[in-house]
């Protein structure tokens, strides 16, 4: 769970720093958008923001598939594992 939390948090500051400095030397969206460029920013970076996050959630998610299940009952897995061989058999 950390590697995803540290993930998207180094995301979400790299992608606002790398915005910015898009935004600082190539960007003139007022010339473009006029009085709604600032809707048309902050639309942007919560784009960015949102794309960090998710990558953050597929790692963890990766990471939990990945994790020993500690606190499984072994009659609760072989229950499971005698259903899902019903399932195959039929």
């Amino acid at each position: 769970v950390m590697i995803g939390s540290l993930f998207s948090l180094a995301a979400t500051v790299l992608g606002s720093i790398g915005f910015a400095a898009y935004l600082h030397f190539f960007a003139s969206y007022t010339d473009l958008y006029g009085n709604l460029a600032a809707i048309v920013v902050f639309m942007l970076w919560v784009y960015i923001t949102m794309l960090g996050l998710a990558a953050g959630n597929v790692l963890i998610k990766l990471a939990l598939d990945k994790a020993p299940r500690i606190n499984a009952p072994a009659a609760a897995v072989s229950k499971k594992t005698a259903a899902e061989g019903e399932k195959r058999g039929r």
